[in-house]
């Protein structure tokens, strides 16, 4: 049997070829020769020697190998070596024509630079160095990637790259092993026994391992207590939290992810350091999603809490509506008859007397205060009736989590201790002296009565007080991972400390705060006042200022009047084909395959065409069984073995990446754009069911109970990132996620959003990790802006600025804010978990309040260029509608139950979404070659499609795909180059015409 692969033939070819794409910059770094560089190269006698010997020493350079037999060096490398030597590129073919002397060069290169082969030697401190960083990555790329730079950087020749994947595969091994054993061996033989327990089955429910996996049926007390009981298992088999800092945390999450996939009969085949390795990463991981799942649960419990008594006084309130309208009708006969007495200069006295007599209206009065309650008086007299439901699970969540919190918030703490010890000695009564400061002015008239301190009320408000702690994080919580202390997220100080230097030096843009504030006080200026002579002048494209309001005039169509006619004529010259024959077509042209793995052995999956079914079963919403009745050759339960052990997130984001760089290097993908922008939207669907945790209403979207498929799309149509996000999350929180992480080669700068993707802090953190940030806010003009100096300098734009900037925040907590942007770009937090964070509460720290000062002022003259230039405002609508098209792909591909999400977990939800995105993307490159093919033919037929037509005629027409019925893999691979016909017929009745 051979190898298993660690690379993938794009990967392999990639590293190959790295130095034939190099940026100027890059280059200058590698090729620029100093004036001993150059002295050395003149000692050659001939010119194509000079040449040849100056190539091969940067060659050694970058990528570290020199020149090899009948290789041509990259052009733009050729080139620019040539001009520096005062050279011509034309002479290398003298040289490559005399092998005797390009060996002799290298011999020289090698003794006078420094340069080393790889031997023994090195290999066994290279080994060293990839052990250390493999405990923090698993991508054999990046490993081959850290080992070609390690070699450089010790001016040792890079051997074959088939070398570095044995030592790479060698590596990722021993360090899996070396995993096992530090976790099997930190654990007691007690521990052992509890984890052995997980795998016995019961006589009814199975094992407890799946009683631990299973998802809570509903949001609820009952589903509340389920979630505790799980937890003090856990707790209870002594796994210690300390067990899983002794392991870096990605393989910590590998090898929990495992736990949670493998059955039972799997762990019983591992030897006993796998299995119990296993087991206490997975216990680890269940600890923290079942404290996570608590505190959501209890922050959803305390929101129905408002919810239900809101419903309830608007329901009295419309029972009443006979009444109130009689009220209003009252009050609109007193005023019109006091306004009539007035302008007659009669007693007011006799009118409302002969009106309506003094105790009718004193009454009437006294009935309208009662119907006219403030609103929050009457959600807290509700609450007593449903303070029993609260009851049944207070006790024992008091009991079972620890809050810490920040100084602030201490009365809190103080007031849930008070409770816990209420419970413990069954006491009915709040003590006098319970803390009394936490409680808001709104409860107060509730909590605090003539008897003493409601025992209800005060819990109630301890509780409701809680939950808004944990959703701002001024509470953290022992053993979560969600709401865990918010310095925890970021690099740890003393580490910040260090390396702050280097971090900042490789921040791009720069992190110095100075310099930014410099820079962008000037340009907020420099826009405002460009923008108020615009305005003086009335030459503002497309926009005006009337009185204190904006008025931004809507965009007119911007693709030709044409484009569906000229788009319905490339499309009928593609051929007719079952979306299997395009996946298989596809695969034939990217081995996107190739990244679906073995979950062990790390070998691609023999059987393609089973991977590929398994994937449509969750992109067309068909499901394994379904799927298997379509297809005629799997059953469920092959499908289910194939995405146990080959379909993991990490392998359809390698897949997905190797079709987006194919689709990116035809042709006709330049001409939709250039890669450098993108979009990102959210796409509902309906959930099947309502009990079950995940099935959460947005009242936006309707009644029943929806999730949110969140996609990131380039402007080439290629959708290069995907996640399942709930429906009651604003879309602004997941943006970073997708341009952050991400494995395509794809240069994002400019990224689009809708209102619903945009805050301040947003504007802020894109501005300083590198991307410019161009949201299409709806009623822009109700949206102040903000300016460096006092709004009275800019004359005219007055009613549009809302205040100033405070320069002092930014500046005595920019080193905060530079750590949190280091965080983010080494990966130590999720993007969307901080921006959560960031959103939750004002109060949370200094760094809300700086971020919100930097989102400001890049808000405000993102503004500014918004109301100067109508391209900009174009090529956002243009973006966003790119990604609206792929909505009705992906409707049109999720058919089964109107794409209705049946899967409980976060895990399956997101894999569901990478399928049906997989499955786009290979649309979007079969339709992106086969239409530049049919172009060509039309330009052969002298039907030329005008050029301003072609950014508008969009890859993702299906009419051509058959999407639905039965399920067969008859199409072989073919590779890239060997394309279908056109549809002759059509081909024929076009040159016709042409002739």
């Amino acid at each position: 049997m051979s190898a298993p692969q660690q690379l993938t033939e794009l990967q392999r070819n990639r590293l190959q070829t790295a130095h034939h794409s190099l940026p100027r910059r890059e280059m200058v770094r590698y090729g620029l020769l100093s004036a001993d560089d150059i002295r050395r190269i003149h000692e050659r006698r001939r010119e194509h020697n000079r040449l040849g010997f100056a190539v091969q020493l940067c060659l050694l350079r970058y990528p570290g190998w020199p020149l090899m037999v009948g290789e041509k060096p990259p052009s733009n490398l050729l080139e620019f070596v040539a001009q520096q030597i005062d050279a011509d590129p034309d002479e290398f073919g003298d040289y490559a024509a005399r092998e005797q002397t390009r060996q002799e060069h290298q011999g020289i290169l090698a003794k006078e630079y420094g340069y080393h082969p790889y031997g023994s030697s090195y290999a066994g401190s290279l080994r060293a160095h990839l052990q250390t960083e493999a405990l923090s990555t698993d991508s054999a790329f990046t490993l081959v990637q850290s080992a070609m730079e390690w070699l450089r950087e010790r001016r040792v020749i890079l051997p074959a790259l088939a070398t570095l994947e044995s030592l790479v595969r060698s590596v990722r091994g021993t360090v899996e092993r070396q995993v096992y054993w530090q976790l099997a061996n930190s654990l007691a033989h007690e521990q052992k026994t509890e984890l052995a327990k997980l795998l016995d089955l019961g006589p009814a429910k199975g094992s407890l391992l799946g009683w631990l996996r299973r998802v809570p049926y509903s949001c609820s007390a009952a589903g509340m207590l389920d979630l505790i009981r799980r937890l003090l298992w856990v707790q209870g088999t002594g796994v210690p939290n300390e067990l899983g800092e002794k392991i870096p945390p990605l393989r910590l999450r590998q090898l929990a992810a495992r736990g949670a996939r493998h059955s039972v009969s799997h762990f019983r085949r591992f030897p006993p350091e796998k299995r119990y390795a296993i087991l206490a990463a997975f216990l680890l991981q269940v600890s923290e999603e079942l404290t996570d799942r608590s505190m959501d649960f209890h922050r959803r419990l305390i929101g129905r809490m408002f919810r239900e008594s809101d419903k309830k006084q608007w329901a009295n309130f419309v029972d009443q509506g006979a009444v109130v309208n009689a009220k209003l009708l009252n009050y609109a006969r007193l005023t019109a008859a006091l306004a009539q007495a007035r302008r007659n200069r009669h007693s007011l006295d006799a009118v409302i007397a002969s009106e309506f007599g003094w105790e009718a209206l004193e009454r009437d009065g006294q009935e309208a205060g009662h119907l006219a309650k403030p609103k929050e008086v009457a959600n807290f007299l509700d609450f007593r009736a449903q303070y029993p439901q609260f009851r049944q699970y207070t006790p024992k969540f008091l009991e079972t989590f620890q809050f810490e919190a920040i100084p602030a918030q201490k009365p809190l703490l103080k007031a849930l201790h008070v409770l816990r010890q209420m419970n413990r000695e069954e006491r009915t009564e709040v003590p006098a002296d319970a803390p009394r400061s936490l409680v808001p002015s709104k409860w107060a008239p509730f909590v605090f009565t003539d008897q003493g301190i409601d025992r209800c009320y005060y819990e109630l408000c301890a509780l409701s007080e809680l939950s808004l702690g944990l959703q701002s994080g001024d509470i953290w919580v022992q053993g979560s991972r969600r709401y865990r202390k918010f310095e925890s997220y970021l690099i740890e100080p003393g580490i910040w400390e260090k390396h702050q230097e280097r971090f900042l030096e490789e921040a791009a843009p720069s992190l110095s705060c100075e310099s930014y504030l410099t820079e962008r006080k000037e340009l907020l200026d420099q826009e405002i006042k460009k923008v108020g002579e615009m305005v003086r002048q009335h030459r503002l494209p497309e926009a005006r200022l009337e009185g204190n309001r904006l008025v931004i005039s809507p965009l007119t169509r911007s693709g030709p009047d044409q484009t569906e006619k000229w788009a319905e004529k490339v499309y009928a010259l593609l051929p007719r084909i079952h979306l299997t024959e395009l996946l298989v077509e596809v695969d034939g042209w990217t081995q996107f395959t190739n990244t679906f793995t073995h979950l062990y052995t790390g070998q691609p999956t023999a059987d393609r065409a089973g991977l590929l079914t398994a994937i449509l079963a969750d992109a067309t919403n068909l499901g394994k069984s379904r799927m298997a009745e379509a297809t005629e050759t799997y059953t469920a339960d092959r499908l289910a073995w194939i995405e146990d052990w080959y379909i993991r997130e990490a392998a359809y984001a390698r897949a997905l990446a190797s079709i987006i760089r194919r689709q990116g290097e035809i042709p006709l993908a330049a001409r939709w754009g250039s890669g450098r922008t993108s979009s990102s939207d959210g796409q509902v669907f309906p959930v099947a069911f309502r009990k079950p945790v995940i099935a959460q209403v947005n009242a936006k979207y309707g009644r029943d109970p929806v999730t949110t498929f969140y996609t990131h799309v380039s402007d080439r149509y290629a959708p290069f990132h995907v996640s399942a996000i709930s429906s009651t999350v604003r879309d602004a929180t997941h943006v970073l996620d997708g341009l952050l992480d991400h494995q395509t080669d794809l240069p994002i700068e400019e990224h689009y959003t809708d209102t619903s993707g945009y805050t301040d802090h947003l504007f802020a953190l894109c501005h300083l990790l590198g991307f410019r940030f161009a949201p299409r806010i709806r009623d822009l003009s109700d949206h102040r802006l903000f300016c460096f100096e006092k709004s009275a300098d800019y004359d005219g734009l007055k009613p549009l600025i809302g205040g100033r900037i405070h320069v002092q925040t930014v500046r005595e907590h920019w080193d905060e804010v530079a750590r949190l942007i280091a965080s983010l770009r080494q990966g130590t937090v999720t993007p969307s978990l901080l921006v959560s964070k960031l959103a939750g509460h004002p109060r949370q720290n200094h760094l809300f309040v700086a971020l919100r000062e930097i989102g400001r002022i890049e808000r405000s003259l993102f503004t500014w260029s918004w109301l100067q230039d109508p391209e900009l405002r174009r090529r956002v609508t243009a973006g966003l509608n790119k990604g609206e098209a792929h909505h009705t792909l992906k409707r049109a591909i999720r058919f089964y139950k109107r794409g209705s999400v049946s899967d409980r977990t976060q895990l399956d939800q997101d894999l569901n979404a990478m399928a049906l995105n997989l499955v786009v993307a290979a649309i979007t490159l079969w339709n992106t070659a086969y239409l530049d093919r049919a172009l060509s033919a039309l330009e052969e037929a002298r039907i030329p499609v005008p050029s301003e037509y072609l950014p508008h005629i969009s890859p993702l027409g299906w009419e051509h795909i058959i999407l639905t019925g039965t399920y067969h893999w008859k199409g072989r691979q073919t590779p890239w180059g060997r394309f279908r016909p056109l549809r002759p017929d059509v081909v024929e009745r076009y040159g016709a015409m042409g002739a």
